[in-house]
């Protein structure tokens, strides 16, 4: 595919966004110089290509300290929040993670789905 997408952009010899992309990586810039076909990519505008992950089933028990040490296993972990209720304080069970790197998210999410974690098999899965 990729080298239709090139062929595609030869004519031209400015760089041409391809209207074309898969949500999550990085949108191609194709230029023509000369012979060479030079390829640049840069992030999509507003996208930092990371992944928010919820995590549910948990134990009341379990701290935002823990939950974050056990995604840190998988890669960088940008935020991780566990839900709480507003009068009482108290752990509503269920929180948010947020990964910078996608590929890091989906690692997480296949091992650590149906994982146990403080006497509670959590659920992992993708934020929407």
């Amino acid at each position: 595919m990729r080298d239709n997408v090139v062929e595609a952009h030869k004519v031209s010899p400015v760089f041409k966004p391809l209207s074309e992309y898969t949500p999550g990586r990085e949108k191609m810039h194709v230029r023509q110089t000369g012979s060479d076909v030079e390829r640049n990519q840069r992030p999509i505008a507003g996208y930092a290509g990371g992944m928010k992950l919820i995590v549910r089933n948990m134990s009341r028990k379990t701290t935002e300290v823990e939950l974050k040490d056990l995604f840190e296993s998988f890669g960088a972990v940008q935020s991780c929040a566990i839900v709480t209720d507003a009068q009482t304080g108290a752990s509503k069970g269920f929180g948010f993670i947020e990964m910078p790197k996608a590929g890091e998210a989906k690692a997480a999410i296949h091992h650590l789905n149906a994982y146990e974690l403080d006497g509670e098999r959590i659920r992992v899965k993708r934020a929407t």
